[in-house]
Order: C-alpha cells, then sequence, then structure tokens
C-alpha cells in the first residue's frame, strides 16, 4: 500500500488534509482438493483455463481514508486505521473522517479503474453508497487525485501486488503440506492399529 495525502475543501475556507491508502487489488486463488489430487482454484484468473490464456492481475485499485496520524510504524494492519472506523460496541470513531454537510462520511473507501472509461466508485460509513451531493463532492475533490496517483505508480502499486499475490500463494501452499503431512501421521497410525 502507498499513501497519498489529499486536501479537501469541505466548507468554503475550510480545508482538511487526508491521507489515503491505495494498492492494486490482486486475485486469490487457493487449493483445493477433488477425488485424491489437488490442484488450484483459479481465483482471479492467475491462471489460464479452458483453452484461455491467464487474465494476469488486471488494472484495478482499492483506496481508503486513512486516520489521522497515520503511519507505517503505527499501523495496526486492519480496520482501526481507516479514518471513521467505529470498534465494535464503542461510540466514537477513529479521527480524520471527512465531515460533510455536518455529517460524518465514516469509513470512506474507493475503488478505481483506470483507463479510456475511468472511474472511481465511493463507499461511505462503511459500505454504504455515497449521496448524490457526497459523491459529486468526492468525485470533484478526490477522485481525480487518486486516478492519477494509481496511474503515475501503477508500477510500485503491481511490484506490491505480485509480492503479496507470492506471499499469499507459498502460505497455502505450506498450509497444504501441513495439511498432507497431518493426514499422512493418520493414515500410518490408522494402518498400524490394524
Amino acid at each position: 500500500m502507498k499513501t497519498v495525502k489529499i486536501t479537501v475543501e469541505t466548507k468554503k475556507g475550510e480545508s482538511k488534509e487526508t491521507t489515503w491508502g491505495v494498492w492494486q487489488n490482486t486475485p486469490c486463488p487457493d487449493i483445493e482438493g477433488h477425488s485424491g489430487r489437488l490442484q488450484w482454484r483459479n481465483g482471479g484468473g492467475v491462471f489460464g483455463e479452458y483453452g484461455r490464456p491467464a487474465a494476469g492481475l488486471g488494472a484495478s485499485f482499492s483506496a481508503v481514508l486513512l486516520r489521522d496520524g497515520y503511519t507505517e510504524e503505527t499501523a495496526e494492519g486492519n480496520r482501526a486505521d481507516y479514518a471513521g472506523f467505529v470498534p465494535y460496541q464503542k461510540t466514537e470513531e477513529t479521527p480524520g473522517a471527512i465531515v460533510y454537510r455536518g455529517r460524518s462520511l465514516g469509513e470512506t473507501s474507493a475503488e478505481i479503474q483506470p483507463g479510456t472509461f475511468a472511474e472511481v466508485l465511493f463507499r461511505v460509513r462503511g459500505y454504504d453508497r455515497a449521496t448524490g451531493a457526497e459523491a459529486a463532492f468526492l468525485a470533484a475533490q478526490v477522485a481525480p487525485v487518486l486516478l492519477a496517483f494509481a496511474k503515475d505508480n501503477a508500477r510500485d502499486l503491481k511490484a506490491d501486488a505480485i509480492t503479496e499475490l507470492c506471499a499469499h500463494m507459498a502460505a497455502r501452499v505450506k498450509e497444504t503440506r501441513e495439511s498432507l503431512d497431518k493426514c499422512e501421521a493418520e493414515a500410518c497410525a490408522a494402518i498400524a492399529a490394524l
């Protein structure tokens, strides 16, 4: 994840500097077993199938508004890093949310699709769609910066995504090996008990 600072003007003469975390979306292949054989389940087009080549990583990105004071050193690696997050059974949200027309947008996230027909889709207050006015506000002040950032940093974001994908796949292989070792030990114990 890379960060970008965006200054938004919520009221005339009132501005707020926000920090957004941006990353390239990655597929999530998994290992599945059928009839005594293991194979990769093609989550996201990493592998070619049905005679078609692999789709690859694609070019979609996600972004989230980060809490005030966020740094990589203070990151918790979960939603507590997001501005406007309200922990379970609490009423106070983490600082940094954008307040627009007197109402907090809460957790704000974006799905970024660069390209010829570029678009940025926003979710506010966790997973709600932004109202028309909120969407227009975010489209005018945040979307152009996020699109430009994703385009300018595409190479680095792709490298980070590949690293993450490799770690994910290595973890799946390790878990599967451990599961197979356990199955082998159980089979040996069952045979020894005969």
